[in-house]
């Protein structure tokens, strides 16, 4: 049944209203406030590209939580995505700006339908479990990251590979736990592998270790069966059971 007209003009004066008295403002389909996007309210579609004439620096907490969208464009000049903005979609493809800094926790949590992503070069900060239990099979991390934080791909099964970046000096507790990974080549400068960063990783083949790794954290490569080969360097404090469930005894060197 069809909604009365006198219903539908009825609701949308009311939430013009209740935006307006939480300070915020309504342009078209987006409410904002102080250049900070709050929430999408147009219809179910498959592509939104978010006008850049709004001049927004942020997408807000939760702005894109659960939406059905498949396809979205973030203009330029937006340097934040809060915490849970797109978590639970249906995002299939998402289009980033360069100016791109700051990604909140859990920003793309639980998007299964998400197989890959390009973050901008200039985003430094990723925050926790940003991408957990999604169905990334692949992504380009930024070049200047330096922390890789807890849950970040934690249960990212279909993520088989992964190209650390240089300037990577933390990957930090089940950042990786469960995921598909079969193969992953850490870089000189990495310093610390926290507690169970990568357990459960039973499709990896081999582990070689930078020499600049100080610390692996307890049960950093648990149930990791298929390993063959571990190499680490003597100056490495392992954690109680770093290897467990792993036949091969490391070589140290």
């Amino acid at each position: 049944m069809r909604k009365p007209v006198f219903f539908v003009v009825f609701l949308a004066l009311a939430q013009l209203l209740l935006a307006q008295q939480s300070g915020e403002t309504v342009r078209g389909d987006f409410v904002i406030r102080d250049k900070t996007l709050v929430r999408y309210t147009g219809k179910e579609q498959v592509t939104l590209i978010i006008p850049a004439n709004l001049e927004l620096t942020e997408i807000g907490s939760g702005a894109f939580l659960r939406s059905n969208l498949k396809n979205i464009k973030v203009p330029e000049g937006v340097t934040t995505i809060a915490a849970d903005a797109f978590a639970y979609s249906k995002l299939e493809a998402i289009q980033l700006p360069s100016t791109l800094r700051v990604i909140g926790e859990k920003a793309f949590y639980g998007c299964k339908d998400l197989p890959s992503i390009v973050l901008p070069p200039a985003t430094t900060r990723i925050g926790q479990a940003v991408f957990c239990y999604s169905g990334l099979t692949q992504i380009i991390l930024p070049k200047q990251l330096r922390i890789i934080d807890q849950f970040m791909f934690y249960e990212c099964t279909n993520l088989t590979s992964i190209a650390l970046p240089e300037s990577l000096l933390e990957v930090k507790d089940s950042a990786f736990y469960k995921a598909g990974l079969t193969r992953i080549t850490f870089n000189e400068g990495l310093t610390s592998i926290g507690n169970d960063a990568f357990s459960q990783c039973v499709g990896l083949a081999g582990l070689i270790l930078p020499a600049s790794l100080a610390s692996i954290g307890d049960r950093a490569f648990a149930g990791c069966t298929k390993v063959q080969t571990i190499r680490v360097s003597t100056n490495t404090a392992l954690g109680p059971d770093a290897f467990q469930g792993i036949r091969a005894r490391p070589t140290f060197f």
